[in-house]
């Protein structure tokens, strides 16, 4: 799958890097060194990941700062390009684009590619701006186990419903940190500011905390930061695909493990003789628990909360029991228009749904992956309070 991922992005490059050329027909000198910072951009992400214990430091950072906002930039301009194209197309055969256009056809040309330039430009420092201001999501739940029965409110304004809820629990729930260079420790302590500031009862971390290298984040000693998150009940962490994509994962779980973390691989633990954590191994591993394993010895009059990194299949948290199923992964398809595209393949692909007596919560994620860029969607950190 990386290969034919790998030969797809090299073959858009070439169709790019044609169409660039062919825009600075006008400024013969320039356009070769375009497309030498283009090739460098496009294929400098890769060695950059998988030799990031050989490359120094501050050279990874520098080149992977760049060479992940150029995957937003060159998807843009794919786009771009290719609605160029599809009119281009029938203008051959049915002639309706205006005459003036082809008069001097290389400035057009030119012109065409500077308006992308000046389009893209403020939409990318957007971005940024929306990725650097996350925001805090709210979400009211009411489990009431009294009568088998359990009821809801979901508010993300500030009207609170009555309830006959004895007892609350303020969660805090964070996805998709990415922790590297992108999201480097000066970020981290941001986030653990932010995370400190809700005075949470316990913490839950959903996977994909780690972006691909656990080495950039030792170097940075991202552990000092992460241990500050000190709530009553514990922070707790279930990894995601991330967290194996190097073949690095028992290290990465010794490292969570260094920083306080209670790490849950289709374990269950019981806090306080009042509510269940239960966490799923993630669904890059085949042979882990179904969730119904999980939970069938559990005292059901007992709240169930369930971390699973990837939301498939929400039917059988329902068939399972539980109460409050939490994810993250799909970052709400960070920009747009892969949000479209993520509204396709998941039933719930960001927010809140219940699902008979079940609430779940995909969250759109705390970091991002590649562009440190949102278009469309926002960076955020769930507040979850949970009356039972």
């Amino acid at each position: 799958m990386f290969i034919i991922f790998l030969a797809l992005f090299l073959l858009l490059h070439i169709y790019c890097c044609r169409r660039v050329w062919q825009a600075f027909e006008i400024f013969p000198k320039n356009r070769k060194l375009i497309i030498t910072v283009i090739i460098f951009l496009g294929i400098s992400y890769f060695p950059n990941v998988f030799l990031a214990s050989i490359i120094p430091f501050t050279v990874s950072r520098f080149i992977a700062f760049f060479a992940s906002t150029w995957i937003f930039i060159f998807l843009y301009l794919l786009l771009f390009l290719a609605f160029i194209d599809l009119v281009r197309l029938p203008n051959k055969y049915f002639n309706f684009l205006p005459k003036f256009i082809f008069l001097n056809y290389a400035k057009t040309k030119f012109i065409t590619m500077l308006t992308f330039i000046l389009l893209i430009l403020p939409l990318s420092f957007l971005g940024i701006f929306s990725f650097t201001n996350p925001k805090i999501t709210e979400l009211d739940i009411t489990i009431d186990k009294r009568n088998a029965q359990h009821e809801n409110t979901i508010e993300f304004e500030n009207t609170i419903e009555k309830t006959n809820a004895q007892k609350t629990l303020n969660i805090v729930a964070v996805s998709d940190l990415h922790l590297g260079y992108i999201i480097n420790r000066a970020r981290l302590k941001q986030y653990v500011d932010l995370i400190n500031a809700q005075n949470p009862d316990i913490v839950f971390f959903i996977g994909d905390i780690i972006d691909i290298s656990l080495e950039t984040v030792v170097k940075q000693k991202m552990d000092e930061e992460l241990r500050r998150i000190k709530p009553k009940y514990g922070v707790y962490f279930v990894a995601g695909n991330h967290e194996h994509i190097r073949g690095d994962y028992e290290n990465m779980m010794r490292f969570f493990r260094s920083c306080g973390f209670i790490v849950l691989e289709d374990s269950t633990v019981l806090l306080n003789d009042e509510f269940y954590v239960v966490g799923r191994r993630d669904r890059f591993e085949k042979k882990r628990k179904r969730t119904y394993e999980l939970t069938e010895n559990l005292d059901k009059s007992k709240p169930i909360i369930l971390l699973d990194h990837q939301p498939y299949n929400l039917e059988h948290s329902v068939e399972a029991g539980v109460d409050l199923h939490l994810s993250g992964h799909t970052h709400n398809g960070q920009f747009f228009p892969i949000n479209l595209i993520v509204k396709q393949v998941y039933e719930l692909p960001y927010g809140y749904k219940k699902k008979d007596n079940t609430h779940f919560y995909v969250t759109s994620g705390l970091g991002v992956w590649g562009p440190p860029i949102r278009i469309a969607t926002k960076s955020e950190l769930v507040r979850i309070r949970m009356r039972y």
